[in-house]
């Protein structure tokens, strides 16, 4: 669900996109039920119409049914630029991670945290923004999510920055291959634009980590999975380039293989620094 709000008639929009956990899980499957258990009944929100208090947008009409929430999810999924921010109110049993941001939470529930709770703490969320446009992806779930995951609008695709710097690329293409969210099967992901680029970067607050990019010679399609190889020739590559070697764009040349440091091939991007595209997986 989206809304266009205007700040004042000074022409800033603020969009908002209400993700819904029914789907959700990274990694995350729902245990088996008891047969003596009640299966939860799936969480929704409905935030209602936005309300701005002194520059801040607050949705105090804002619905939460469902039972078994664990976690609340939020964050901005168009560029963010000073100024937007993401004003949670201190409460106990709301537990914020210590990687959430100004424009991105990760808030835990206590088990003692009731519906009524959670649905007042999102009537008292805080919004600010300062660029012309912004979008804001709220999520519920009942599972307890792990890490910090972001939606970026223009590709539809969820992103997580995992830190594991004992993992070779190979190791980190199948750890992701080995996760699932909202339905979906995970990926090391592929950049094919800047501005995904630029959104990933934000992502990960500038650090460095695995692409989906490889010039390894594939050793085959993995069974039942369009979206992977099966694994990975190490005393092989490729002369076509540099390719995607998972995602929807598997098989897509993104980089000459000639040369570290030519040109993108024509219509993909590739934003690397010196030195890069590499793979280590010794």
């Amino acid at each position: 669900m989206r809304k266009h709000f205007n700040r004042n008639g000074t022409g800033r929009n603020l969009m908002i996109s209400l993700l819904v956990f029914l789907m959700i899980t990274v990694v995350f499957v729902t245990g088996r039920q008891s047969p003596v258990e009640a299966v939860p009944s799936a969480p929704e929100i409905v935030l209602g119409s936005a309300t701005l208090d002194n520059g801040t947008y607050y949705f105090q009409n804002a619905a939460v049914t469902g039972s078994g929430i664990r976690t609340l999810l939020l964050n901005f999924s168009s560029r963010v630029t000073a100024g937007d921010q993401i004003i949670l109110p201190v409460e106990t049993g709301f537990n914020v991670s210590a990687s959430s941001t100004v424009y991105t939470k990760r808030v835990s529930l206590d088990d003692n945290v009731t519906l009524a709770m959670l649905q007042d703490y999102i009537r008292r969320i805080g919004f600010t923004i300062s660029s012309e446009s912004q979008t804001i992806d709220a999520t519920i779930t009942t599972e307890s999510v792990a890490y910090d995951t972001y939606y970026h609008l223009d590709t539809q695709h969820y992103y997580q920055y995992i830190p594991d710097s004992d993992k070779n690329w190979i190791e980190a293409y199948d750890s992701a291959r080995s996760m699932t969210y909202m339905g979906r099967t995970g990926y090391l992901a592929t950049i094919t634009s800047l501005q995904e680029d630029e959104f990933v970067n934000a992502v990960s607050g500038g650090k460095t980590g695995w692409l989906g990019g490889t010039i390894l010679s594939p050793a085959g399609d993995a069974p039942g999975s369009p979206l992977h190889y099966a694994g990975f020739n190490t005393a092989a590559v490729t002369a076509s380039g540099w390719y995607w070697a998972c995602g929807p764009e598997k098989g897509q040349i993104f980089y000459n293989a000639t040369s570290l440091y030519p040109s993108a091939t024509a219509g993909h991007a590739a934003e690397v620094d010196t030195g890069n595209p590499s793979t280590y997986y010794n």
